[in-house]
């Protein structure tokens, strides 16, 4: 399963507390359900701390850290200035 985090939100910042509510309710069943889930940071130009503790923070809150494991990628992202 993948979840394209500016797909979702139609957008290409993930800024609010309410976004990050909203992509935690698309990853919660799946790690219940102990599926693999992709988190696709494609396209996002702006993420804010908001946006994360509401989404992957949230995760740590009411799963044990052994039921989330965050692979990163191993191509370069480049940075804007």
């Amino acid at each position: 399963m993948e979840i394209n985090i500016a797909q979702i939100l139609n957008s290409n910042s993930a800024i609010f507390h309410s976004e990050g509510l909203q992509i935690y309710e698309l990853l919660e069943p799946g790690i219940k359900s102990d599926q693999n889930i992709t988190l696709s940071f494609d396209n996002l130009e702006n993420c804010s701390t908001q946006f994360l503790n509401a989404s992957i923070g949230k995760l740590y809150v009411e799963f044990e850290k052994e039921k989330i494991e965050f692979a990163y990628p191993t191509q370069t992202i480049n940075m804007k200035k």
